[in-house]
């Protein structure tokens, strides 16, 4: 089965930003050399970590972002890793690298110099704020600097108390992904003119660009929009039998009375002054006593029965997925989602499969990672023998 880009060669340097790229033009049908320091890439030593038999421990977070890759190691702060690196280049078509600015040219491994040898190749470049500009040379050692910087992070949370990250690394993945839609530009653009690109990611913009709505706000009012006061909150979570629904008062204030009643509770303390306002409301206060009552509601259902039986009802009800329900989810199970991979020291994992279904295109793989070094002698045994295609363009 064709792939779109099968014969795509593609070298990614070490680093977690460029990882989720890489392993979705892996998926896509590219061979994704990793090129990693000796004794491994620095992103294996990120948790969370499993235990081998041999008590040795791998990082999942690793293991699922490298499926489908080689893995070759050369030390390219020294001139023969140098060497074998610009070998790699010169019949290879992608580079994906988020190492400091200047530091690839420093090794002489920059755009310029290697778009010498490899007139066609694309090298992908993500750093922090940019090649450029009087921020590009700062460091962000973790994704919550990028978040706070890029703006996400003023907006999420209560006011009065500190904002909140949006999670582990996920701004460094999503901009892996903003890079991959670069590539793919490049990409065909190069097929058409011959000609390469170096392309300039800073992960600072990638998060600006979520941030348009802000942006608007504070140029047409002058001024930012805040965090939620604590007032505003008018959802929550409601204890089930085998877990959280997620429930919203909105506008529906009778029909959520009425759920309430005819499973027996008593609704008269709703009969204050400050709850018949909800008839009117939009939006209605979360509070304690609301909380009080969805809580005894949601000890009659499972989280799945409740949110159907919110539905039935015309509210916003829904379930929150763990990551062990997920994997036990029908629904994904019916849609063939999760892919079994094999790892030779972890034995089986599942991972999530294709986000986006294109019909006989399959966009997955259950190759597992690699180990280090694991392709160092097919990689070299094939440069000295000169059996690595031209790259597009260098014909």
């Amino acid at each position: 089965m064709n792939s779109p880009y099968d014969g795509l060669k593609v070298l990614e340097l070490e680093g977690a930003a460029g990882m989720y790229c890489g392993k979705m033009l892996s998926a896509w049908g590219a061979e994704v050399i990793k090129i990693e320091r000796p004794g491994g890439d620095i992103c294996r030593k990120a948790g969370p970590f499993a235990k081998t038999a041999a008590g040795e421990k791998i990082s999942l977070t690793f293991e699922y972002f490298n499926t489908g890759k080689k893995s070759v190691t050369l030390d390219l702060s020294g001139s023969e890793g140098q060497m074998l690196f610009k070998e790699l280049a010169s019949c290879s078509d992608v580079i994906i690298e988020s190492f400091a600015p200047g530091r690839m040219k420093k090794w002489g491994l920059d755009y310029e110099a290697l778009k010498e040898i490899s007139p066609g190749l694309i090298m992908l470049s993500i750093t922090p704020f940019g090649q450029t500009g009087p921020h590009s040379a700062w460091k962000a050692s973790t994704d919550l600097i990028v978040d706070a910087m890029g703006g996400p992070m003023a907006e999420v949370g209560i006011e009065g108390r500190e904002p909140l990250h949006l999670g582990y690394d996920i701004l460094s993945f999503m901009c892996g992904m903003y890079g991959l839609f670069a590539i793919q530009a490049a990409f065909h653009e190069t097929e058409k003119s011959g000609v390469g690109a170096h392309i300039d990611l800073s992960q600072q913009e990638c998060c600006l660009t979520w941030k348009n709505q802000a942006l608007g706000f504070a140029q047409v009012d002058r001024k930012s929009p805040s965090l939620r006061k604590a007032g505003s909150v008018r959802q929550g979570l409601v204890n089930c039998k085998d877990g959280f629904a997620f429930a919203m008062v909105g506008g529906k204030w009778q029909e959520t009375l009425a759920w309430f009643s005819d499973m027996g509770q008593d609704i008269s303390v709703f009969d204050a002054p400050e709850y018949q306002r909800h008839a009117a409301d939009m939006l209605t206060k979360w509070d304690a006593v609301l909380l009080d009552h969805y809580n005894t509601l949601g000890s009659n259902y499972t989280k799945t029965e409740m949110m159907l039986e919110g539905q039935k009802r015309k509210l916003a009800v829904g379930v929150v997925e763990s990551p062990d329900s997920l994997l036990l989810n029908e629904h994904f199970n019916a849609r063939g989602y999760f892919v079994d991979v094999f790892h030779p020291l972890l034995g089986k994992l599942k991972y999530p499969g294709e986000p986006a279904k294109m019909g006989k295109c399959r966009q997955t793989t259950d190759k597992p990672a690699p180990l280090p070094g694991e392709h160092n002698r097919e990689i070299m045994e094939r440069l000295r023998a000169a059996r690595f295609d031209k790259p597009r363009g260098n014909n």
